[in-house]
């Protein structure tokens, strides 16, 4: 098999006519972008095998600041390019590098629930094409007086890092009248150290932070004035070790004004800088209007809309030296496609060449992709400046088809009961079922949940250990329900006693935790409150007071009971807090926080960041506000507000500041009958409406200051006005009495209210009594018509269903419509699935034919429980018999009834330009989706290679994790076999992993055993190796090695931060301490490495040592003196010969090595000061560290000249002989000379320059 040695970088290629022994080659500090690999070992590591995708890095530039780096590269994600060269940029627009292309930089985000308490915040780390949760498992207050906040955090993908959030920081103000007054200033940035030791600083500048504006604890659109900056994005801003050499990250903002205040749309990185000096600038241009979807357009620029889109796509990147003089452009050329129209365009990156400082260029690296098909947004062929190719072919592998009842499972039920009820979630969908006959007046009850794993429904049934009263079949008496993303509860109350049942999705994305509490002491004197939000589930007891708190840590369940005292409680609940009321009964009981007496008494228990549980008393504030309270009052909680239906008051809305402390309720709405519920949008908006009939009374929206309120412009006479809500839009029908579908919608931009009582009108076959209307965020159903919404109006443009009347509408807020169709007549006899195609960006729909919306009983899950984001359940009518079928389906890219397929690399061309091919042909199987099917992993993958011909050369066929029993585990290599070209094995391997704990919410995956396995001279030889990992950071301990001779190699390793506190505090914890070496129990060798810690707290290996034995170590290596920038200048080998490293340019680079010579020897012989050298040109340093070799006899010195860019120049050796380095205008080597001007060695390159 020939190799195939086309180089990518620019510096090869490359024939040498006079050589020279010896000679050592400096690699530049900027590095070429192209650089580092072969073509064929690029392909071999681009391929993500577990996935069938493309994934590469193209490496620009790097710049360093000593022992500081960052590289500077595009990321292209073949999972993401297909779509992002797909759909319209409404849906997924291209980022500043184009399809596929990403220029990542480190950062992390928030998702702050639309507020600004960070309390409920989740905070993620993304880098590259990573990402991960972080959960805060700590708290550093800031004490009474003065200190700063801090947040201690984990990754969930486990990292030995040493993750902190700088919140705020507190101090003295020096009011000589309160001493004890302090001032809170928030700090806003975060730090993360690495298990080197070396801090990423995110977010410590302005233009580092991206932000959202936010009035109070609210955000929001509005353009009242008053708001303030709130960060949601923290770009990298600062790296830099312990010797304080450090690398700097500016931004260049765009964004728009909210109120007067700052919001951001989109961040630039501008320009990288490193203390030593150098510095890299990014140069960006002005997307063209094709590419460009801004979300909101019905009033120029400042509007109320936070809005966050990119303007401008990356144009250059410019590398300057020291002396700020331009090295490099790297110039990056695009083409602009239309994709669904002349209005929406992709940008396609098509070249990136490198442009020296005399505007001479090298050949380009160049990209071809498909641009129409199947595979549009894909890559087709790379070529590279050397001329050399690979060209990229895909297969659109067919997955299964997404239809009804997809089930991967026998239906695990075991009772003939007959139908109940149903709930749909994003994530699962469960279905109850009833004995038909009664037990003492009570029923047996089973619930069957399907949960969708990516690829069908699992099942899984549970039968309820208890009876359950339900008279007339409506109400589950004592029965209560939560529901939530990931989870849900059931509830039974009997006597003083609850039965509670916890089920949550457990962490590896397929299988459930159930957890029971069935002694529960509830208590006695009315029913309790079973309540949730996004991480807990909570039981509010009606006299005792008890709130039992059930709080999901990422792993389990955990159990907590907040006492609040007797009396009879009301409360809400939702995202990570709970709201208490408690009516006082007999007057004698107090404030259970603050031990005051007050009219009744109001609390507020919210999760903390931490997941504890922190408690307030708002009843001091409340107090002056609301009056006694002696009949039921109801909460209707928004994220950062609720509404507050309160007995003898009028309606009121409860608002608290980022502390959790509570506002002044606001009195706007008016008193009503405390029966009429509040309806929350989520987004600042409430509606008040009537118990029975739903119609709206009153429609309030929070602005960020005050509230708009308004009511329908005459009088009422509404029935069965089935409202439906979006973003700032109430929908509703048969306004007085008339056939009639009418809004109300609010304009954040004008601050006022818009109506219309007769946007549409319906006939009479259509049913009054059942819902017509529905809201998406792309269209609006209103009876026979759907209005589409674009970024200039929520009415733009409308599209009629067909000439059947629509007799029932149903949507899930977000995408998708349920349309009931009739013909004639008020009977249904079709239906409809509604969704916006991404690729067109225009309206479609799926036949149903006869299958309609499965609806159940109010209690258990609402009327209409069919139909989420994601899950859809429908049922056929009922038969004769009374029974009918139902159909459940999973909601994918927003579509039904369709055939799924992958995208997949399907085989490899590699063109080496000297006239040789060679393919390698991919081919995938054993499919398993994750359970939101973004992803596809594939268990079997077979590589085969055809060599340069088209023959097989032979095959590796490789077993991956596929994620069905983990989704954790997906993609890690289990077994690899290389068969030759007979389908001999030639050579196997098998490997096992073990996913570790190491703290709470967190994962990490560990190879924990191999066994390689290959066949030699026909005999067949195997060896095995066992990897332990020590706690808490799971680095590797001992690794046992059974080689073919049956003899037991085993490794035993130790750390330093185990030997030395200090290591600790500086996180360095990967760093080792001893290996031991064993053979068959039999100690071999030991090596061990002393750490130190200087006056100054900077931590380095100050010693090695080595022997046979514990007690027969020898030193090797000593470091003996350091300079403050981190670079070792004086070390011995422990016999005491010394060498010492002299360094100048700034301290950048070594210019002088001397052996059997100490540093203050070698300082003083200098004729000019140490602080001088560093800024000497370059002949006069070689006349300095020429004088060395006279005044050093005894030393043998080597020393170093370099050019501005850090290139060497000149090397003279230990005899003073001279070799001179020259090179062409883009730093490649050109030829090397002796002093007298002999050419010792000559580089002629394939390619040149322009």
């Amino acid at each position: 098999m020939k190799k195939i040695l086309l180089i990518i970088l620019i510096i090869i290629s490359n024939q040498t006519v006079v050589s020279a022994q010896g000679v050592d080659i400096v690699t530049p500090q900027q590095s070429d972008f192209n650089s580092g690999q072969n073509i064929e070992g690029l392909v071999q590591s681009s391929i993500n095998e577990p996935t069938g995708k493309l994934s590469f890095s193209v490496p620009i530039t790097k710049i360093a600041s000593r022992t500081v780096y960052y590289d500077v590269s595009l990321n292209y994600n073949g999972n993401l390019a297909f779509d992002e060269g797909t759909y319209t940029n409404k849906h997924m627009p291209t980022s500043t590098a184009g399809v596929g292309f990403k220029l990542s930089i480190p950062r992390i985000v928030v998702d702050n629930k639309n507020t600004a308490a960070k309390d409920d915040d989740v905070f993620y780390l993304q880098s590259e094409s990573n990402s991960t949760k972080l959960n805060c498992f700590n708290k550093i207050n800031s004490g009474n007086f003065e200190g700063d906040e801090i947040w201690e955090f984990n990754a969930e993908n486990y990292m030995p890092w040493k993750i902190r959030y700088y919140k705020s920081r507190k101090r003295l103000t020096g009011n000589p009248i309160n001493p004890f007054e302090t001032r809170e200033t928030p700090l806003d940035y975060w730090v993360v150290v690495n298990d080197e030791g070396a801090e990423y600083v995110y977010g410590n500048t302005q233009n580092s932070r991206e932000n959202l504006v936010a009035w109070g604890n609210w955000m929001g659109n509005s353009n009242k004035r008053g708001g303030t900056k709130e960060t949601i994005a923290w770009n990298l801003s600062t790296i830099q070790d312990q010797w304080n050499n450090t690398i700097q990250f500016e931004y260049e903002i765009q964004g728009s004004t909210i109120g007067g205040i700052h919001q951001t749309e989109a961040s630039y990185l501008k320009k990288i800088t490193a203390s030593a000096g150098e510095s890299i600038r990014f140069l960006y241009a002005n997307k063209s209007q094709g590419e460009i979807y801004e979300p909101h357009i019905e009033q120029s620029e400042p509007d109320a809309y936070q809005e966050r889109y990119e303007k401008k796509y990356l144009a250059q990147i410019r590398t300057y030296n020291t002396n700020n003089q331009l090295i490099y452009n790297y110039n990056f050329a695009y083409s602009l496609v239309n994709n669904s129209s002349a209005s929406d365009q992709k940008r396609y990156l098509q070249s990136i060449t490198q442009e020296n400082a005399s505007g001479e260029f090298l050949p380009g690296q160049h990209f071809e992709y498909y641009t129409t098909g199947t595979f549009k947004g894909g890559i087709k062929k790379v070529t590279y400046p050397a001329g050399g190719s690979v060209t990229y072919e895909y297969k659109n592998k067919y997955l299964r088809y997404n239809g009804h009842n997809a089930f991967g499972n026998e239906d695990p039920r075991n009772t003939d009961y007959p139908y109940y009820g149903i709930v749909t979630r994003d994530k699962y969908a469960l279905r109850m079922y009833r004995s038909p006959s009664p037990v003492n007046g009570k029923y047996w009850f089973q619930a069957i949940r399907n949960f969708w794993n990516g690829k069908s429904w699992i099942r899984n049934a549970f039968n309820f250990p208890y009876l359950i009263p339900n008279p007339g079949g409506l109400t589950m008496q004592n029965f209560y329900t939560a529901f939530g993303d990931d989870f849900y509860a059931f509830l039974y109350h009997e006597g003083i006693y609850g039965k509670l049942d916890l089920f949550h999705l457990n962490p590896d994305g397929v299988t459930w935790n159930h957890r029971k509490y069935y002694n529960l002491i509830l208590g006695g004197g009315g029913q309790p409150k079973l309540m949730s939000g996004d991480k807990f589930v909570a039981i509010g007891t009606k006299i005792n007071g008890s709130l039992h708190t059930f709080t999901w840590d990422g792993d389990s369940w955990a159990k907590k009971t907040i006492e609040q005292g007797t009396g009879e409680y009301f409360y809400g609940a939702t995202n990570n807090y709970v709201l208490s009321l408690n009516e006082k009964l007999d007057g004698s009981n107090l404030d259970f926080i603050t031990g005051e007496n007050r009219e009744d008494y109001y609390y507020i228990h919210y999760l903390d960041i931490t997941n504890n549980w922190v408690s307030k008393s708002w009843s001091a504030m409340a107090d002056p506000y609301i009056a006694g309270i002696e009949k039921p009052s109801y909460f209707y909680p928004d994220n950062a507000m609720s509404g507050f239906v309160a007995d003898d008051n009028p309606e009121l809305f409860l608002r608290w500041d980022k502390k959790y402390n509570l506002l002044p309720p606001n009195n706007v709405l008016g008193a009503y009958d405390d029966s009429n519920p509040m309806t929350p949008t989520y987004t600042g908006m409430f509606t008040l409406q009537n118990s029975l009939y739903q119609y709206p009374f009153r429609y309030a929206r929070f602005t960020g200051t005050n509230w708009n309120v308004s009511n329908l412009p005459d009088s009422y006479g509404i029935n069965f006005a089935k409202p439906s809500y979006g973003e700032d839009i109430l929908m509703f029908q048969n306004y007085r009495g008339i056939r009639s579908i009418g809004y109300a919608q609010y304009d954040p931009n004008s601050n006022l209210w818009f109506f219309n009582t007769q946007k549409n009108n319906y006939s009479a076959n259509q049913n009054e009594t059942q819902k017509l209307t529905g809201n998406t965020r792309d269209f609006i159903i209103a009876g026979n018509d759907i209005y589409l919404s674009s970024n200039a109006s929520k009415f733009s443009q409308t599209v009629k269903i067909n000439n059947n009347d629509n007799v029932f509408t149903h949507t899930d807020g977000l995408s998708n419509g349920f349309v009931e169709l009739a013909s004639g007549s008020s009977t249904r006899s079709s239906s409809r699935f509604y969704y916006i195609n991404k690729k067109t960006n225009q309206l479609a729909f799926i036949n149903l034919g006869a299958k309609f919306h499965t609806d159940g009983p109010t209690p258990f899950a609402g009327r209409t429980p069919f139909l989420s984001n994601k899950s859809m359940w429908l049922r056929s009518n009922t038969n004769s018999n009374g029974s009918f079928t139902t159909y459940l389906y999973r909601i994918i890219d927003g579509k039904i009834n369709n055939s799924l397929y992958d995208i997949v690399v399907s085989k490899v061309k590699i063109d080496d330009a000297n006239g040789e091919i060679r393919e390698t042909i991919y081919t995938y199987d054993n499919f398993n989706s994750s359970s939101n099917n973004e992803t596809t992993f594939y268990g079997n993958v077979i590589v085969e290679n055809k060599g340069h011909g088209n023959s097989s050369i032979g095959t590796i066929e490789k077993k991956y994790n596929n994620g069905s029993e983990d989704i954790q585990m997906a993609g890690v290599l289990l077994e690899e076999k290389v068969k030759d070209i007979n389908n001999t094995t030639v050579s196997s391997k098998i490997n096992t992993w073990y996913k570790y704990k190491p703290v709470e919410g967190s994962y990490t995956v560990k190879l924990t055993q191999e066994e390689n396995s290959m066949v030699y001279n026909g005999k067949q030889m195997i060896s095995k190796k066992y990897n332990s990992y020590s706690t808490p950071h799971y680095f590797p301990s001992i690794t046992t090695v059974t080689n073919s001779k049956g003899q037991t190699e085993r490794t035993d390793v130790t750390y330093a931060k185990d030997q030395y506190s200090f290591m600790k505090d500086r996180n360095l914890v990967s760093q080792p301490y001893e290996t031991i070496n064993k053979i068959d129990g039999k100690i071999v060798s030991i090596s061990r490495t002393i750490w130190t810690k200087d006056a100054n707290n900077r931590i380095y290996a100050s010693e090695t040592w080595s022997g046979p034995s514990s007690t027969s170590l020898r030193k090797n290596y000593e470091v003996t003196k350091m300079n403050e920038y981190g670079q070792i200048i004086e070390t011995t080998n422990g016999k005491g010969q010394y060498s010492s490293i002299l360094y100048g340019y700034n301290y950048r680079f070594p210019v002088a090595t001397l052996s059997n010579v100490r540093y203050n020897s070698v300082i003083s012989n200098l004729e000019v000061s140490l602080s001088n050298l560093q800024s000497l040109n370059n002949a006069t340093l070689k006349a300095e560290l020429s004088k060395l070799y006279d005044k050093l006899s005894k030393s043998m010195i080597d020393a170093n000249i370099y050019d501005i860019e850090g290139k060497i120049i000149t090397k003279i050796n230990q005899r003073q002989e001279e070799i001179n380095y020259f090179y062409d205008s883009f730093n490649r080597l050109d030829y090397v000379t002796d002093l007298n001007n002999k050419v010792l060695e000559k580089n002629i390159y394939n390619y040149k320059t322009n």
